[in-house]
């Protein structure tokens, strides 16, 4: 989905969408590599933007931000 579609849909501002964006990928191997070792099947999809769609379909973002979380890897 767009930035213009993910703001649509949320209802939040273009600007901070990307800006949500851009904190995840900047985080994106440190958070990968913790979720891998807690859910390995999320490992078959290398690609940024399909191993989050993956994350978001098979554990929902909250789920995923709250163990990274609790794992301390979330500043």
């Amino acid at each position: 989905m767009s930035l213009h579609g993910c703001a649509r849909a949320s209802g939040l501002d273009r600007r901070t969408v990307r800006r949500w964006r851009d904190w995840l990928h900047e985080r994106d191997e440190a958070f990968a590599f913790v979720l891998r070792s807690r859910w390995p099947e999320l490992g078959r999809v290398a690609e940024f933007n399909a191993f989050w769609r993956n994350v978001i379909d098979e554990l929902t973002l909250a789920r995923a931000m709250s163990w990274l979380d609790r794992e301390g890897v979330v500043p």
